[in-house]
């Protein structure tokens, strides 16, 4: 939706109940939900932006600081929970649906989070690169509950709980609390897998082969069907072979969506499909509006082989979000977040000033894709919003929402 700027006469600054009520009248005029308000993208403020540095507090009076953002997940409810690398060591906020924020620094892991899953009882995991899952209770203290500590590999069947792994970088929550994650196996050759931790607490592969190409040529081929694998592909015969941290996302229907250097990767009923897939550069264009149609998925080129880790999640309705690294100088005005920020209205504006490191872009099961925002790099999505959480360059971090359009 956009609210047309006015002509002829200077355009007046209002102030902000004005802005408010003036948005408010366009929305019910236009039947839409307030995704641009005269000076941009409408979002709603969750976390960050103020100067209060306690264990606990209000949320929106928070100061968040960090080295970098991990992950982040959010619930029906509304609550929502960001992992970060703070300056003292890894760091879980947790913002209660009333608003109120609690810090937990996290003790017990074995090196640096990569990933987090939060599943519907709100219970945390963590994942580290390292042979194994970790449990983490509301104290922060982490237990591992996959792996046994062990470099190696354990067949399908295997209790989770004393398997040898491989590198493990990522990790999902599904709807029926099965918990996925990926791991780099090395015999007898480095692919990645996708394996499943079952109800009845053993190891299933779900996604990815073991089986790696001897010849360069040959592998080649198989990694180059790995991105984008023929229709009714058995995932378990996919070559996942590139080293890059995966994200991992699960919908209410089971569908496992997962990253890869080339793109995205769907697995439904044992088959793999690409949802979006590289191809020769071509026309990358980026609509005026979040949400507009920019493309057909078929038709958006991907590389997700930088450095930084893609963030994956998926809502209620089958949308599917992707937040990437993505370098853009001019970032069009109607992605400049605005809305009551009070305080982190400055800091939201710097998020899109200069280089613009994450873009987010969503996929509709219909195969229609359109950015979503730009300068998040974490993604989660519930209850009918999606949350956004950016970190600016001089370390502040700025968790947001927003209601997509119905």
């Amino acid at each position: 939706m956009t609210i047309p700027p006015s002509t002829g006469a200077p355009r007046r600054r209002l102030r902000a109940p004005a802005r408010a009520a003036l948005l408010l009248v366009a929305c019910l005029a236009l039947g839409g939900c307030g995704l641009l308000g005269p000076d941009g993208q409408q979002v709603g403020l969750v976390a960050g932006g103020g100067d209060q540095t306690g264990a606990t507090g209000a949320a929106t009076d928070a100061r968040l600081e960090a080295r970098s953002l991990v992950d982040m997940a959010a619930a029906a409810d509304g609550t929502v929970r960001v992992l970060a690398s703070a300056p003292s060591g890894p760091e879980l906020w947790t913002v209660s649906p009333d608003g109120r924020l609690r810090r937990t620094p996290l003790a017990g892991l074995d090196g640096s989070p990569t990933q987090m899953a939060v599943d519907q009882a709100g219970t945390v995991h963590v994942v580290t690169g390292r042979p194994g899952i970790w449990r983490v209770d509301d104290r922060g203290t982490a237990s591992r509950v996959v792996g046994d500590g062990r470099l190696g590999w354990s067949p399908d069947g295997s209790a989770a709980g004393d398997a040898a792994l491989g590198l493990v970088g990522a990790v999902a929550a599904g709807p029926r609390g099965e918990l996925y994650f990926t791991e780099q196996a090395s015999d007898p050759g480095t692919a990645t897998l996708v394996r499943v931790v079952q109800p009845d607490g053993t190891l299933r592969t779900v996604a990815g082969t073991r089986q790696v190409p001897a010849g360069e040529r040959e592998r080649e081929r198989a990694i180059a069907a790995g991105f984008r694998p023929a229709p009714g592909t058995p995932a378990t015969e996919v070559l996942l072979f590139d080293s890059t941290q995966r994200a991992l996302a699960v919908a209410d229907d089971g569908t496992l969506y997962l990253t890869t250097r080339g793109g995205v990767l769907a697995v439904r009923d044992g088959t793999a499909s690409p949802v979006l897939a590289p191809h020769a550069p071509g026309r990358d264009t980026v609509a005026p509006e979040p949400f507009e149609r920019e493309a057909a998925a078929a038709e958006i080129g991907l590389d997700l082989a930088g450095p930084q880790r893609p963030d994956l999640a998926v809502d209620q309705d089958g949308n599917l979000y992707l937040a990437q690294q993505a370098l853009e100088d001019q970032v069009p005005e109607g992605f400049r977040w605005t809305g009551d920020l009070g305080d982190a209205e400055a800091l939201a504006r710097s998020l899109v000033d200069g280089t613009v490191r994450y873009r987010v872009r969503r996929v509709t099961p219909a195969g229609e894709v359109a950015t979503a925002a730009w300068g998040a790099g974490e993604v989660a999505a519930a209850g009918g919003r999606v949350y956004l959480a950016a970190l600016a360059g001089d370390g502040r971090a700025l968790v947001v929402s927003l209601q997509p359009p119905g």
